[in-house]
């Protein structure tokens, strides 16, 4: 079950990256824009709102500090207790950065397939501890700045939506934001945000390779 967990990881690592067997050329590496256009064909109902969070959190990763790694976990199991059914598919993790270093792990396929939720808030913690997100944060502003409006440029995202976006991130200093209430409404998103190598040290099973 965690194998094939790992397995879907991996197939989506290589979608983005290019296969492990033959590494990417330069021009074959995917790109910011190839990430947020694969999300935004996954979700189509994701407005310009959650595809600044998508790349903040690919960037600066959970995007804030947690007091404790027992908090963590104190929250992942008040979220997981109060987790409601869904009526699609979800991947257990959800690689959102080009190179398939930054992970989106959904709440409901991990905890289906048997994951730790003790071990996945230590790789919460471990991650928040180690981005430091002031570095960070002038690449991501011009990242977003440049990118989101070529996608309005592209008609991929709503051109108002973007600006206003852009203004209100500005005002508050390039801070993290929530979802919007139609990808609320439409996804019920439960996921952390973690580093792949941080969560290969924390759950090895997860990654091992199948035998059989």
């Amino acid at each position: 079950m965690l194998q094939m967990m790992n397995h879907l990881l991996l197939a989506a690592c290589c979608c983005l990256v290019g296969g492990a067997a033959s590494p990417a050329t330069d021009e074959e590496k995917p790109t910011w824009s190839d990430v947020v256009e694969r999300h935004l064909k996954e979700k189509p109902d994701a407005t310009a709102q959650d595809v600044y969070k998508l790349m903040y959190q690919g960037i600066l990763g959970p995007g804030h500090m947690v007091s404790s790694e027992q908090a963590a976990l104190k929250y992942i199991r008040e979220e997981i207790e109060a987790l409601t059914p869904i009526e699609f598919a979800e991947l257990a993790f959800e690689p959102i950065s080009p190179d398939g270093t930054m992970l989106r792990v959904n709440l409901r396929p991990f905890i289906a397939e048997g994951g730790d939720p003790a071990k996945l808030a230590r790789a919460f913690y471990l991650t928040a501890k180690e981005i430091d997100a002031d570095k960070r944060r002038g690449k991501f502003t011009l990242l977003w700045t440049e990118l989101s409006r070529k996608l309005a440029e592209d008609g991929k995202l709503n051109t108002e939506a973007a600006n206003s976006v852009t203004a209100l991130a500005s005002e508050h200093g390039w801070a993290a934001m929530h979802h919007s209430n139609k990808y609320r409404e439409a996804y019920r998103p439960a996921y952390r945000v973690v580093l792949l190598d941080i969560l290969k040290q924390e759950q090895p099973a997860l990654f091992s390779a199948k035998t059989d």
